[in-house]
């Protein structure tokens, strides 16, 4: 059964050396099958585009896929990499995340993911990332 939730999602971007950070506010919803944890929500970007968002926690590895003005499927596995084709309207471009570390925090009122990793464009460096999402039951 979907649960209703309030999500935070933030994040800190390091592009030589000086720090970006972003934060969202938005609802979604919650559930668990087959033993492993799902988030839905929604984001609306700066020019009022929408993208969709499921986060799957399998406890091996979370896996962030996001469609609609932008599209990306990124799995993090702790110590591992993945690569993926990031597409937007001006383009595709090749990406790879290096993840450093994975914090999971699941308590009765919420959850929280925050992921440590290292991002490649086309095979170069680019930044180093945390992406946390903060989930609260309404």
């Amino acid at each position: 059964m979907k649960k209703p939730v309030k999500v935070r999602i933030y994040g800190i971007q390091e592009i030589d050396g000086e720090k970006q950070e972003q934060e969202v506010m938005t609802e979604g919803q919650y559930y668990v099958q087959d033993g492993k944890h799902f988030l839905l929500y929604e984001e609306v970007l700066e020019d009022n585009q929408k993208v969709r968002t499921i986060l799957k926690d399998s406890q091996k590895f979370i896996e962030v896929v996001k469609n609609g003005y932008l599209s990306v499927k990124m799995r993090f596995l702790e110590q591992g990499s993945f690569n993926s084709l990031y597409e937007t309207p001006m383009g595709n471009v090749s990406l790879r995340t290096v993840t450093k570390k994975i914090n999971r925090t699941f308590s009765q009122e919420k959850m929280l993911w925050e992921l440590h990793y290292s991002v490649y464009m086309d095979g170069q460096y680019i930044s180093e990332n945390i992406l946390g999402i903060d989930m609260e039951f309404v």
